[in-house]
């Protein structure tokens, strides 16, 4: 059969309004399971995505200090780095590293928060399996929040930073790592309800993309350094944080 020029025209678009139609049936079908999953809707066009919340614990026992060789270590004179990055191992068994104090001339210690919880929206939100295999989400996000629900650490934590990362990545320091934000400094013994976490512009950018694409994993991670030196009291004791997600989304 042949088609004259307008009716090639004519049926392009009503192969574009049958699928922008097919499009808008598979989000509606989205937005539907949405409601029993308890989120809010407020159109066809959007999603309420809230991520399931991700749980953080800084634990003082993984460092394994033993007091007696910390202590002593502590004590130990030094003139350069070297000295103390040498017997550090001996000192700690798990995420550290030894430095020389310059102001005291005294070894010091560094003691690694490295955490890192995976986020994976298709299993997490099996709603979102119902878009068509095409379909690409854009993501707003809402608001970052955090809460430590429990605290017996006898130590105030610095600035914890916080980070976005493909899946196969829970170091920080890898390149394909991003700083998305920061987690206020601690007291010890501190908890906190509905803690706003403070989000850079790039960093939101960073989260909104990672969460686009909704069919690939990725990772939040949360770092920071402790230094001891002598005469500061030693680790001891647990922090548990919870970090919630909220963001929306449209096709």
């Amino acid at each position: 059969m042949l088609v004259s020029p307008r009716g090639f025209e004519a049926m392009a678009m009503h192969h574009v309004r049958f699928v922008g139609r097919f499009v808008s049936l598979a989000l509606a079908a989205v937005l539907a399971g949405t409601v029993g999953a308890g989120c809010v809707v407020d159109n066809v066009s959007a999603i309420n995505l809230a991520v399931p919340d991700k749980t953080f614990s800084i634990d003082a026992s993984r460092w394994r200090l033993d007091p007696t060789v910390t202590e002593r270590y502590l004590a130990t004179s030094c003139g350069a780095p070297q000295t103390c990055s040498a017997i550090a191992n001996d000192t700690c068994k798990g995420g550290c590293s030894g430095t020389c104090n310059p102001d005291t001339s005294q070894c010091q210690l560094a003691l690694e928060i490295r955490l890192y919880n995976a986020v994976d929206l298709v299993t997490e939100r099996p709603e979102l399996r119902t878009l068509p295999d095409q379909s690409v989400i854009h993501v707003g996000i809402d608001a970052v929040t955090y809460d430590v629900t429990q605290s017996s650490l006898n130590l105030a934590t610095p600035e914890l930073a916080v980070f976005v990362a493909p899946a196969s990545v829970t170091d920080p320091n890898d390149p394909e790592a991003t700083a998305i934000g920061t987690v206020a400094s601690l007291r010890p013994g501190q908890t906190v309800t509905g803690a706003t976490l403070a989000l850079t512009a790039a960093g939101e950018t960073a989260l909104a993309a990672a969460m686009s694409s909704y069919k690939t994993p990725f990772n939040v991670l949360v770092a920071a350094t402790v230094v001891i030196d002598a005469g500061d009291v030693l680790p001891s004791g647990k922090l548990d944080a919870v970090v919630h997600i909220r963001a929306h989304a449209s096709l």
